[in-house]
């Protein structure tokens, strides 16, 4: 929600009729919010990196599904072996993904949609695989240029991906 673009998505997305619901990975804190955002910052559902929900969620999923479980963080490791701060990222991720495809679930989400083709497309891949809600993501250039590891991953399994630019 620190970037406007999203905010405007939402709130588009909303005045088009559709429900949407806010997982961010991360609680960022800014010192200014803008005024638009603040209804959206307040039902976003905003977790902690790790606490015992979101390993009572990850014993869920696994005991659900436990080659699915145990299959997508295989892959989220060997995808991401060539760059450790890709696989850093995705490893400490992967347990509150698998709390949001439970709690996503439970909110009949439909589609999830992650913006940038890093960490937050990563989670929407998890979320996909456990709990079958189709995504996609908006591939920036700051994620594209930088780095691509798991980019081919994320593209395959994704229903739809956007790029931000007719070069990207």
């Amino acid at each position: 929600l620190t970037e406007t673009f999203v905010l405007d998505e939402i709130l588009e997305l909303e005045r088009s009729g559709v429900s949407v619901e806010v997982f961010p990975l991360w609680r960022e804190s800014a010192d200014v919010v803008h005024p638009e955002a603040r209804p959206v910052v307040s039902r976003a559902h905003f977790t902690p990196t790790l606490n015992a929900a979101i390993l009572v969620d990850n014993a869920r999923c696994f005991l659900r599904a436990p080659v699915r479980y145990l299959g997508t963080l295989a892959t989220l490791v060997r995808a991401n072996l060539r760059s450790p701060r890709f696989l850093a990222g995705a490893l400490a991720i992967f347990p509150k993904a698998c709390s949001f495809a439970m709690r996503m679930r439970a909110l009949d989400v439909q589609h999830v949609h992650a913006h940038f083709a890093s960490h937050p497309a990563a989670a929407a891949f998890v979320v996909g695989r456990l709990a079958g809600i189709p995504w996609s993501f908006t591939a920036h250039g700051s994620d594209l240029h930088r780095e691509q590891a798991m980019l081919r991953e994320k593209v395959d399994e994704s229903k739809f991906v956007v790029a931000i630019s007719q070069f990207n």
